[in-house]
Order: C-alpha cells, then structure tokens, then sequence
C-alpha cells in the first residue's frame, strides 16, 4: 500500500517516517484494519492539512484516485467547499481530540453532493499529530 506520494520530494519524508515507524506487528495490523475498513477513511497530516493516505472505500466514495489526493489538501481538489467549511466541522475535534458521528457535506470528484457521518481522532505518531478520519455515506438516509 502506497503511504505517502507527493510531487515536493522534500515533503515526502514528513508523513512517510512517521507512518514507517508503526513497523512489524503494529504496522500490518494498521495496513490490514486501514485497507480492508467498510467505512471510508483518510489520514491527514495535523500541520498543513495534506492527505498522506485513504483506503479504498475513500476512494469509491469520493471518485477520486489516489495519485490525486495524495500530498494535496481536500480543499485544494474539491472535497470542502472551502478551507473556512472545513474548519467549522472539525472544531470540536481541535477542541476535544476528537469528533463523533458529525454530519457534513463533502463533494464528490464528479461534483455531487455527499452528506456523511464523519467521525475523527488526532492521532500522534512520533511526535506528528495526524488526523485520522472514518466517513460514512448517509445522502439517502
């Protein structure tokens, strides 16, 4: 699984080493739980923002694909309306550590409209604060 791509090689290194120190037993346990999740999730670098990794429901969910999310920000290619949109939803998670079963509105790649479920925690990994995001599509609900 790709962790980290970014176009800035000297950006690369921030979030790669930090994911690289889960190694062995913790690693795979992380990679397997990631990968194989029915719900749709990212893995965000706390300090700038930018999308180190997503699994695959992510991926389905969103419409993009993975070389055009990774090393950018979810407002640079569409996914908030706006940087202040996405700033309002995650507040209580800056506020508290964490945001649970919080309803927000995300745009597709084609455009669309989802409202989803999101729940989010900050998470520490050698010293780099990541935020680690689980969204549900709930638009028909």
């Amino acid at each position: 699984m790709t962790v980290f791509a970014h176009n800035d090689p000297s950006d690369r290194s921030v979030g790669r080493a930090a994911l690289e120190a889960l190694s062995g037993q913790e690693g795979s346990l992380y990679r397997a739980i990631f990968a194989h999740s029915p719900e749709a999730m990212a893995l965000t670098r706390a300090c700038d923002n930018t999308m180190v990794d997503v699994n695959q429901e992510w991926l389905r969910l969103t419409g993009h694909e993975r070389e055009q999310v990774l090393g950018r920000t979810a407002v640079e290619f569409g996914l908030w309306e706006s940087e202040s949109a996405r700033e309002q939803a995650l507040r209580p998670l800056f506020a508290g550590g964490e945001l649970r079963d919080v309803d927000v509105t995300l745009r597709t790649r084609q455009g669309e409209s989802r409202v989803v479920c999101m729940s989010a925690v900050l998470v520490t990994v050698q010293s780099e604060s990541f935020i680690l995001s689980y969204s549900r599509d709930v638009t028909a609900l």
